[in-house]
């Protein structure tokens, strides 16, 4: 059976140095076991703070979340609707139906990376490697990967042995 490309999610961030953040987007793979860790750490958070309106995140070491520079390998891309992603307003998450070709050299060196699951939000953050810059992707809404989890074309297939 051939295996189905991994939707992934594009998303701008913002750097505590705007001149040498280098990080102009986040890529996460959004695989459904990925979607699923999230939305469970999304119910716990959503329980601690219903018991406790102090508790409104949770936060973890994960290095899904790849950062790199914005480059013209991405023009000319459709999000996983089919829509162009150059005519998408800044700042909104594209999520492609595969991962985009772009080069390791693209990619930025980071360190302590996390991501952050609240009661609606999810975001990432790292720091740029031997540096004290630090980088946050923009905040999604745990409905985009909802809407994600719910499509038929990313439902985990089972195997005839479960």
């Amino acid at each position: 059976m051939r295996k189905k490309p991994t939707p992934h999610l594009i998303i701008d961030t913002s750097s505590s140095n705007d001149y040498l953040g280098d990080c102009d987007f986040g890529l996460i793979p959004l695989t459904p076991a990925y979607i699923k860790e999230l939305l469970q750490y999304r119910n716990l958070v959503s329980f601690l703070h219903w018991a406790d309106d102090r508790l409104y995140n949770l936060e973890y070491f994960d290095d899904t979340c790849r950062y790199f520079r914005d480059n013209d390998q991405l023009v000319g891309l459709n999000d996983i609707q089919g829509r162009p992603i150059s005519k998408m307003p800044k700042g909104e998450p594209i999520i492609l139906g595969s991962a985009p070709e772009i080069t390791a050299y693209d990619f930025s060196e980071v360190e302590c990376q996390t991501v952050s699951v609240g009661t609606q939000e999810i975001w990432w953050v790292a720091y740029i490697k031997h540096t004290n810059i630090r980088i946050e992707t923009a905040h999604i809404n745990c409905r985009v990967l909802e809407e994600l989890q719910r499509r038929p074309t990313h439902r985990q297939d089972r195997s005839p042995s479960d």
